[in-house]
C-alpha cells in the first residue's frame, strides 16, 4: 500500500488554501452583485415616484378641465341625446379597463405569493445554517450579515411598492368616476391607461428576474457550505491518518466505481493493510443517512470497488453539525460519528463494529 509523502501533504494543503482564496473571491463577487441589484432597485423606485408625481399633475389639470366641462354641460342639456352613442363606447372601454385591472391584480397576487415562498425558503435556509455559521470563519459571518440586510431592505422596498400601488389604485378609481363625466376626453385617457398597463407588465417581468437571481444566490451559498465541510474533514484526516485508535496509511477522496450497471461514489476512504474506513461527509447529516449507509453504501462498496472486497470495513458519518438523535442512532448501529471541534476533528462515537 502506497503512503502519502510529506511533499504530497504540502501540495494538498496548498490546494486547500488556494480553494479557500477562490471561495473568498467568489463571495466578494456575489456581494458586489447584491449591491448592484440594490442600486438598480433604488433607481426603479425613484422612477416610479417621479411617474406618480406626473400623474398627480395630470389629475390636477383634469380637475380644472372638469370644472370647465360642468359649466358647459349646464348650457348644453339639449345635446345630451347625442351623447348616448359616446356613453356606450365609454362603457365598453371601461369594461376593458376593469379586465386589465383584474389581470394586474392577479399578477400582483402571484408576485406576492412567490415572494412569500421565497422568504419562507430563505428563513428556513438561514435557520438551518445558523449552527454552521458560528463555526466558520469571519468571512462567512459577514456574508450572513449582508444577506440579512439585503432581505430587510427588500422587505422595506416591497412594502413601499405595495403602498404606492394602493395609492395608484385609489387614483385610478377617482379617475374612473371623472371619466363618466368627461366624454370628449375618454379616448385619449384610455390610451394613457393602456400605456400604464404595459409599463406595469414590464415592471412585473423585471421583478421575476430579480427573484430568480436571488434564488440562485441562496442555492450557491448552500453548495459552498458542503464544499467547506468536505475540505475540512479531508485535510484534517489526511494530516493525521488516524480515527480513534486505528491508524491508516492512505486516504482517498470521492473514490467511486461502476460494475454491471451499478455505480456509486464514496466521499472519504482510509486504508491500512486489510482494514478500511469509509465516511460520508455532510454539513448537517440527516438521521436517515444511517439507513442509507447500512442498506446501500456499505454493500455497494465491495461491489463497485472489488479490490476492497476482502477488507474489514468500518463506516461512519462526518458532520459539521450533530444532534442527539443522530448521535444515538450512530451509537446504536456501531458507526463512527465525526464532527468539528474548533480546528480539529472530534470522534463522538468510538464504539463501532466492522462490516
Amino acid at each position: 500500500m502506497e503512503k502519502i509523502t510529506s511533499a504530497e501533504k504540502v501540495t494538498n494543503e496548498q490546494e486547500f488554501w488556494a480553494f479557500m482564496a477562490k471561495l473568498t473571491e467568489e463571495r466578494e463577487r456575489r456581494d458586489a452583485e447584491l449591491k448592484a441589484i440594490s442600486a438598480q432597485t433604488d433607481l426603479k423606485i425613484q422612477a416610479l415616484t417621479e411617474k406618480i408625481a406626473k400623474t398627480d399633475e395630470q389629475l390636477a389639470k383634469t380637475d380644472a378641465q372638469l370644472a370647465k366641462t360642468d359649466e358647459q354641460l349646464a348650457k348644453t342639456d339639449a345635446q345630451l341625446a347625442k351623447t348616448d352613442e359616446q356613453l356606450a363606447k365609454t362603457d365598453a372601454q371601461l369594461a376593458k379597463t376593469d379586465e386589465q385591472l383584474a389581470k394586474t391584480d392577479a399578477q400582483l397576487a402571484e408576485t406576492d405569493a412567490r415572494l412569500n415562498k421565497l422568504f419562507a425558503k430563505t428563513d428556513a435556509q438561514m435557520a438551518k445554517t445558523d449552527a454552521q455559521m458560528a463555526k466558520t470563519d469571519a468571512q462567512l459571518a459577514k456574508t450572513d450579515e449582508r444577506l440579512n440586510k439585503l432581505f430587510a431592505k427588500t422587505d422595506a422596498q416591497m412594502a413601499k411598492t405595495d403602498a404606492q400601488m394602493a395609492k395608484t389604485d385609489a387614483q385610478l378609481a377617482k379617475t374612473d368616476e371623472r371619466l363618466n363625466k368627461l366624454f370628449a376626453k375618454t379616448d385619449a385617457q384610455m390610451a394613457k391607461t393602456d400605456a400604464q398597463m404595459a409599463k406595469t407588465d414590464a415592471q412585473l417581468a423585471k421583478t421575476d428576474e430579480r427573484l430568480n437571481k436571488l434564488s440562485e444566490l441562496i442555492g450557491g451559498i448552500a453548495n459552498n457550505q458542503g464544499q467547506v465541510a468536505e475540505e475540512f474533514f479531508y485535510h484534517s484526516l489526511a494530516n493525521r491518518l488516524q480515527v480513534a485508535d486505528i491508524k491508516f496509511d492512505a486516504i482517498y477522496r470521492n473514490l467511486g466505481g461502476r460494475i454491471n450497471g451499478l455505480q456509486d461514489e464514496f466521499d472519504l476512504i482510509l486504508v491500512n493493510g486489510d482494514v478500511l474506513a469509509m465516511f460520508e461527509v455532510k454539513t448537517k447529516a440527516h438521521v436517515n443517512l444511517i439507513d442509507t449507509m447500512l442498506q446501500r453504501k456499505i454493500p455497494n462498496l465491495r461491489k463497485v470497488l472489488p479490490c476492497f472486497k476482502d477488507y474489514k470495513i468500518y463506516a461512519g458519518i462526518a458532520s459539521l453539525v450533530t444532534y442527539d438523535e443522530l448521535i444515538g442512532r450512530a451509537k446504536e448501529q456501531g458507526l463512527f460519528l465525526l464532527t468539528q471541534q474548533g480546528d480539529h476533528i472530534e470522534v463522538i462515537n468510538q464504539n463501532v463494529r466492522d462490516f
